[in-house]
């Protein structure tokens, strides 16, 4: 069970990561699923104290989860509540939330003492009813008679003590259940489409004809509408637009993260991608660009390079074998950028196409320029290479193509050789004009 949860967890898609939190699921796989091994067999359906039991259950891992969020989110960013002087209310809402905790536990564990009292009274109540019954219907209680009426209850006890233990279990683990089946039927990562190109462009490894993507179900409007485009094998394609204008979630509809509503999506291959925010464990540099690779020496070389990160590995004590992360040094905002635009690049060379969600904006212009020719359009030349840009508009003119989002379109866009002048001219809606 907790295997089948973290396995889930690096299923799920973007859309499905949004309707939970990472307290939920630290609970999911480290409470509720344990309790399947502690339900040792199933009786009959639990009794009305059991159910008020589950009912204190289902509440108190909901604030369980709240409290470990809450907690993770205080932890994560001490140094601004440090800075800000916000301990004192950081610590009240805490204390609100462990005192709520504590509450509902102290009401759990009292419903549980009462069922536990019940059912070792049970023997004892039964004795009595028994001698009361038998003596109203005018027998006489003899030696014998009451021998083997409290045999028989004694026998029982065992089994009176057993139930009291199942029917908390019982009534705990349907909770459970209950919260990982919704975690396990959350929507999962789109596989590799299945549908088969019109002949008629076998070379493109990216189509969309007419698609409405959604982030959730909830949403009233779709978030991306009316998509149709094509990208070509090798082509570099560069996609611009105002901020919130939906140029992430055009890439997170490539990668399959989205919800589809309706119309034909394509695509077909492998691919590497680097998000706005690079993704970096708690291990060496090495470790993170390598990302369960196999360390090939002279490729790796040719990446740091291209990605301009030897510089900074010359200033690191240990090099690329530093430790980063919580339990090591911390990156500033262009290393990490540059870390999660290696790591890329070094599976780039097994792959099919390269998406770059706005990984440049965090690098100044001459270290942008570097990555952009020795990376994109070195050693990533020849892939298909897709490049969100909310900065560096200069490097627009490399492009085979340009796709300018607006309100959840693609409202314009110019071929090879285009200038940012060019493609935002008169005539295309775009409701800021970037810097020359």
């Amino acid at each position: 069970m907790v295997n089948s949860v973290f396995q889930e967890l690096l299923r799920l898609s973007a859309t499905a990561r949004r309707t939970m939190d990472s307290g939920e699921v630290v609970t999911l796989a480290g409470v509720d699923s344990e309790r399947f091994m502690k339900a040792y067999a199933i009786v009959q359906r639990s009794c009305m104290l059991s159910k008020h039991i589950g009912a204190y259950r289902r509440r108190i891992s909901k604030v369980s989860a709240n409290q470990v969020e809450f907690t993770n989110e205080a932890l994560v960013g001490i140094q601004a509540i440090k800075l800000y002087a916000w301990e004192d209310s950081i610590n009240e809402t805490i204390r609100q939330i462990c005192t709520e905790e504590v509450t509902l536990m102290r009401q759990y564990n009292y419903l549980r003492l009462c069922n536990a009292v019940l059912m070792f009274l049970a023997p004892s109540i039964i004795n009595m009813m028994c001698f009361m019954v038998y003596i109203l219907l005018s027998n006489t209680l003899d030696a014998a008679t009451t021998f083997v009426i409290v045999a028989l209850t004694n026998a029982c006890k065992v089994a009176f003590s057993i139930f009291a233990n199942f029917s908390v279990a019982v009534s705990e683990v349907i909770i459970s259940a209950l919260r990982v089946k919704d975690f396990l039927v959350s929507g999962d990562v789109e596989g590799k489409s299945q549908l088969e190109l019109n002949q008629g462009h076998d070379t493109a490894i990216v189509s969309f004809q007419d698609a409405d993507f959604q982030w959730t179900e909830e949403t009233p409007v779709p978030t991306l509408s009316n998509l149709t485009f094509q990208l070509q094998t090798g082509s570099l394609t560069v996609i611009v637009g105002p901020v919130e204008s939906g140029k992430s979630s055009l890439v997170n509809a490539i990668l399959g993260e989205m919800q589809q509503l309706r119309g034909t999506r394509v695509v077909r291959g492998n691919m590497a991608y680097a998000s706005q925010q690079a993704w970096i464990q708690n291990q060496t540099v090495r470790d993170n660009i390598l990302f369960g690779e196999t360390y090939d020496a002279q490729h790796y070389q040719r990446v740091i390079e291209a990605c301009q990160l030897k510089p900074d590995f010359d200033m690191l004590e240990r090099g690329d074998q530093t430790e980063v992360g919580e339990r090591g040094i911390t990156l500033s905002g262009g290393q990490k950028s540059r870390v999660g635009l290696a790591r890329a690049m070094y599976r780039a060379r097994h792959c099919d196409f390269v998406v770059l969600d706005d990984a440049l904006s965090a690098l100044d212009v001459h270290v942008s320029n570097a990555v952009f020719f020795y990376g994109v359009m070195g050693i990533a030349q020849g892939l298909t290479r897709i490049l969100v840009l909310n900065s560096h508009y200069h490097s627009l003119q490399y492009a085979d193509r340009v796709l300018v989002m607006s309100n959840g379109q693609i409202v314009g866009g110019r071929n090879t050789g285009s200038t940012s002048r060019q493609i935002f001219a008169p005539g295309v809606s775009f409701p800021c004009q970037p810097k020359q």
